[in-house]
């Protein structure tokens, strides 16, 4: 796991990585958490292709990762939307807190931004219950917060 930082004041705003590899299975189970204040800016994205990059260059190479996991609280409507969107996204400018140097070094010499790399492919696969869920537990979920509905979406790596 690795904080997720603002470039011009250091100030952590959220975590993202691999809370769980399971190189049996060929899977890596991926989360994102970012400060109510700088959620839908584009650091989910961006803190994504920069896990992304890393599963399709180090997991999967080392440990035959083929498939990124992620386990949401079914009313984590926010995280599901971004989950399901597809297709790159657009060229545009790097959040605060980017991961993707080339995007601000391309802008800053006059080109246009480099297209993103890693479109997303995530499909909504039900619920395995097996899969670690990551962030606040469903309303109604229990003391344990493994009880309520939770969606697994499963994003194929093209390695």
């Amino acid at each position: 796991m690795v904080d997720i930082v603002l470039r011009d004041t250091g100030a952590v705003i959220g975590v993202t990585g691999f809370h769980k590899i399971d190189a049996a299975a060929g899977e890596a189970h991926w989360c994102v958490v970012i400060a109510r204040g700088y959620q839908r800016e584009g650091f989910a994205r961006e803190a994504w292709e920069a896990c992304a990059a890393y599963a399709k260059t180090h997991l999967a190479w080392a440990m035959g990762v083929r498939v990124v996991v992620v386990r949401v609280p079914a009313d984590n409507h926010a995280m599901r939307a971004f989950l399901e969107k597809k297709g790159p996204s657009p060229s545009r400018s790097p959040t605060r807190a980017g991961t993707d140097a080339n995007i601000g070094r391309d802008e800053a010499q006059g080109r246009p931004a480099s297209p993103r790399l890693f479109p997303f492919q995530f499909a909504p696969a039900g619920d395995d219950s097996s899969a670690p869920g990551f962030g606040a537990a469903p309303v109604g979920s229990g003391a344990a917060g493994r009880e309520g509905a939770w969606v697994t979406y499963r994003c194929e790596l093209e390695v």
